[in-house]
């Protein structure tokens, strides 16, 4: 391990000065053997996690492995290309000025396919405060506008959940920040390791990549290595302290000192406690079961194990609807086939959330619902990530849309435990009537990421997105983390990103003029043909053929 780390310390400064059509060339040879490895990737997932490849659940692993380093490679090398002719890694008619003059990007669409492929959905990137649409291109790209600089080696570890998200934070550190990487996979995943090294061997071939192996001590060894300057971290904000400040009696005054053990500039993406704010309005019963449907999604696909599964479903007391909500939610649970628990941890941790007087527990799903809570009490529901099936719900006293939604951003940003992830349903003819109010609402969300009728899991699978927590955390008080990785277009400063979908899928919501063309997503688990459209949408990726549009479009449709 050591005789590892010293040769990719000796190769940083190799790396560093690497040009940019050699980098793009590598980052070509990374989609290919992507593209070349991706059914075998999905297998070795699907089998890891107890369902066929062929199975509809196997729709899941294709969007959250090679999906998502096809796509995001492909976007970073389109603003390697842009950089190398000299250009911005931005268009200037995507750029806007929001209310407080700060720069707003325009990240979807602007490829020729996506207004088809992903209709009716698009995304906003803001800045921090002080970026303007006149000085954006001084706070974009920072590495690539000043001469290289000494390299640095940067211990990723790796998370054991989602499939893509270890190798595109070595696509991060590598391009974006210019550091080699030291990948200590997650034993629960580790069995990927070869799939890794196979999509990024011409980068172990020149030293700026190694992959490790092994546990806690393992993990510990490497980044305590001198070899190793820097560190960046997925998973939760407890693991995040005990590596920062260790465990046992001394831990937390070191932490209220600021004492770290582990003394290296550290990023972090940890997750944290994620709302699914439902907006009072005119919704139909079709509505009512879709978004259930999309509610469940957001809880148990990829059996929960997500940093941005939703937590706490916030209703309107007043509501008329609400109760039939929570019933097809219930109803939705049900149907659904059984999964297995396969992430360490979660069926103790199912337990001790069921432990509850409050709780009602789900069938053959082994989903647990902690019905009601009082949103002005502290409940562990609200304070920590369940990270297993488990959901809770709480209602505020407010009829009105405006009032409640006013009331449940509030209740967000005060009350539940991190800054990574929120999702607001609104009915359009809701949001039409709240106008500029329900914009400024969706403004004040202290969230990284934002979906207004859509899950944030589909601002993680945009590469122009930044992903990450709301800026602001520190070492002593982390949060969902500190620092973003994708963000392809290679922005210094983003702050967050609002996601927008459409409120019904094509058929019901061209009745209720509401214009687009997509279905019901491949990614709900309620999908019938999930596998078979996200297959083909993912091997589009690797040459945007027109050919390949029509099996899409009819996978799609028969969903």
């Amino acid at each position: 391990m050591q005789a590892d780390l010293s040769e990719l310390r000796s190769r940083k400064d190799e790396w560093a000065s690497v040009t940019l059509p050699e980098r793009i060339r590598l980052l070509e040879g990374v989609v290919r053997r992507t593209d070349f490895a991706a059914g075998r990737w999905v297998g070795a997932s699907s089998a890891a996690k107890g369902f066929s490849p062929e199975s509809d659940l196997a729709g899941e692993e294709w969007l959250a492995g090679p999906y998502g380093v096809l796509v995001g490679a492909g976007a970073l090398r389109k603003s390697l290309d842009r950089l190398n002719r000299g250009l911005t890694t931005y268009k200037k008619r995507w750029v806007s000025a929001g209310p407080d003059g700060r720069a707003v990007v325009r990240v979807l669409p602007v490829e020729w396919w996506e207004p088809l492929l992903l209709s009716g959905y698009r995304l906003d990137m803001s800045m921090q405060p002080g970026v303007t649409p006149a000085n954006l291109s001084d706070y974009t790209a920072e590495l690539y506008r000043r001469p290289p600089r000494a390299g640095r080696v940067c211990a990723v570890l790796g998370a054991g959940n989602i499939a893509s998200i270890p190798p595109l934070d070595v696509i991060y550190k590598l391009y974006a920040e210019g550091q080699v990487v030291a990948l200590k996979l997650n034993p629960v995943n580790d069995y990927l390791g070869p799939i890794y090294a196979e999509i990024f061997a011409d980068f172990i071939d020149r030293g700026f990549l190694r992959i490790f192996y092994g546990g806690s001590e393992a993990g510990a060894a490497i980044l305590n290595s001198d070899n190793v300057d820097t560190v960046h971290i997925t998973g939760s904000a407890s693991s995040h302290d005990q590596i920062v400040y260790g465990a046992g009696p001394g831990a937390a005054e070191r932490r209220r000192l600021g004492q770290p053990l582990l003394g290296k500039p550290i990023t972090s993406e940890l997750g944290g406690v994620s709302p699914f704010i439902v907006v009072p309005g005119p919704w139909s019963e079709a509505d009512l079961r879709y978004q259930a449907e999309h509610f469940v999604t957001q809880k148990i696909l990829n059996g929960g194990f997500n940093c941005v599964a939703a937590q706490v479903l916030v209703l309107a007391e007043g509501w008329g609807a609400a109760d039939r909500f929570v019933r097809h939610v219930h109803e939705v649970i049900e149907e659904l086939p059984a999964r297995v628990s396969y992430y360490p941890g979660s069926d103790a941790r199912r337990i001790v959330v069921a432990d509850h007087p409050s709780v009602v527990s789900m069938g053959r799903s082994l989903i647990s619902h902690l019905q009601d809570l009082d949103p002005d009490e502290s409940h562990r529901a609200f304070d920590e990530e369940f990270f297993t099936a488990a959901f809770a719900s709480t209602r505020l006293a407010h009829a009105d849309p405006g009032a409640f939604l006013d009331g449940a951003i509030e209740f967000a940003n005060e009350r539940l435990d991190g800054t990574l992830s929120a999702v607001v349903i609104a009915h359009p003819r809701t949001i039409a009537e709240l106008g500029p109010r329900f914009e400024q609402s969706i403004a004040r969300l202290r969230y990284g990421s934002v979906g207004v009728n859509v899950w944030t899991a589909f601002n993680f699978l945009q590469p122009r997105s930044s992903w990450g927590a709301y800026p602001g955390h520190t070492l002593e008080e982390v949060g969902s983390g500190i620092g973003n990785v994708h963000n392809a277009l290679l922005f210094d400063s983003p702050e967050k990103t609002v996601a927008r979908g459409p409120f019904r899928p094509l058929g019901r919501s061209l009745l209720a003029g509401e214009y687009h063309l997509s279905p019901k997503p491949p990614w709900f688990v309620t999908s019938r043909t999930g596998r078979r459209t996200s297959e083909l949408f993912t091997r589009f990726l690797t040459d945007h053929s027109v050919r390949r549009l029509p099996g899409i479009f009819a996978s799609a449709l028969r969903n």
